[in-house]
């Protein structure tokens, strides 16, 4: 992006990225109160996270009470993580920005982080703009979408979405759908739907004619979804179809943690195991000469610490969390040493270190009178 380094030091000098994490965390804060203070629902909520902390890529989040867990181990800190991420593509020149509006999938989304730290990403860069008097920066609209199979983070992210836009005292309310995404299921997504389009003509008569309906996107995002390397093999067609209907300069973009937990969840073997997939697929067709590019982004690696600012609020957050479940008896809900992790989060000395990385894949489709070859350099 031009204005790269006016638009850093906008971030600092608004304290952008922290007043937004800081009213959010105000809003979940609430919101989880008053989600916790019917005693039952606590108890069932404190029940589940064991679950949503060793076995998150197992269970289904049906249950609102499941859905509601996840998000409070997990909501905040990834949160965070893509304000950070996001940096990271845009000061490298990864983040779309057009003229047109920009069409963003996320797959996975559970209850919303990724949409959320979107929001943030492309709202400062309207107000960086507006500031700035950059036309393009200060008109760029964005469309967020996402999959997600779950009726319990479909339910999730309708009512937060619209409690945090209602309880905030934030002028600029977080663009993130609080109707239900358009995709239900990532096994077998369809990017083109064919349907029936009735209508009539002069004569009254009825026309029935075939059309098409094409989702096409400007970034699709992965967060904490490829968990292990077998539904990464058995998800080949559905990830090489995220850049097959992929916009031309569009981002596949793939959030995971660090290391191995057994040989099915080992995550060099996972990543590597994505970028065979995605570099082998087939992408030209008739009209495009199509190719995915694996860019090398020599700091995907990050992390932070729970005694920064932004753990600090997440610990504030966490004691209020444990203020509520003590008050309804619902401790003994958590096994023993959950309970202890927990309950350890909200002290002041507590310094533990959230790590990822991000894999990026980019695809060029170029009409086939005039493909070229496209290089890259490390970033």
């Amino acid at each position: 992006m031009k204005n790269i380094e006016l638009y850093k030091e906008w971030l600092i000098s608004s304290d952008f990225h922290y007043q937004r994490f800081d009213s959010l965390v105000y809003v979940l804060t609430k919101y989880i109160q008053k989600k916790l203070d019917d005693e039952n629902f606590a108890k069932e909520v404190a029940s589940k996270f064991s679950d949503v902390i060793k076995s998150c890529d197992e269970i289904d989040y049906e249950e609102d009470s499941t859905a509601v867990a996840y998000a409070i181990i997990h909501f905040l800190p990834r949160y965070h993580r893509f304000q950070m991420i996001f940096d990271t593509l845009l000061e490298k020149n990864l983040i779309p920005i057009k003229n047109n509006p920009i069409n963003i999938l996320d797959i996975g989304t559970g209850p919303g982080p990724t949409l959320f730290a979107l929001s943030d990403l492309y709202l400062s860069l309207k107000l960086f703009g507006q500031d700035k008097n950059i036309y393009k920066l200060k008109n760029q609209e964005y469309i967020p979408d996402y999959v997600e199979r779950s009726s319990g983070f479909r339910n999730w992210l309708h009512h937060f979405t619209e409690i945090a836009n209602w309880l905030s005292n934030v002028e600029h309310k977080w663009i993130v759908p609080y109707h239900h995404g358009t995709f239900h299921d990532f096994n077998n997504i369809k990017f083109e739907e064919n349907f029936l389009n009735h209508s009539f003509n002069y004569d009254g008569d009825q026309i029935i004619e075939s059309r098409i309906k094409k989702y096409r996107f400007d970034i699709v995002l992965l967060s904490n979804f490829l968990t292990q390397v077998r539904q990464v093999d058995d998800l080949s067609e559905e990830l090489q179809n995220c850049m097959r209907f992929m916009r031309h300069n569009g981002k596949l973009i793939v959030v995971g943690a660090n290391g191995s937990v057994d040989s099915n969840k080992d995550y060099v073997e996972i990543y590597e195991t994505l970028k065979n997939i995605i570099l082998n697929g087939k992408y030209s067709n008739h009209l495009f000469q199509s190719k995915v590019e694996y860019l090398e982004i020599l700091d995907n690696k990050q992390s932070f610490y729970c005694n920064d600012r932004y753990g600090t609020r997440i610990k504030d957050f966490n004691k209020a969390v444990l203020e509520i479940l003590i008050k309804h008896n619902a401790l003994e809900q958590i096994e023993s040493k959950f309970r202890n992790a927990f309950k350890k989060s909200t002290l002041d000395d507590y310094k533990y270190q959230y790590k990822w990385q991000f894999h990026v894949f980019e695809k060029h489709g170029i009409p086939k009178h005039g493909y070229s070859k496209v290089t890259y350099n490390p970033r």
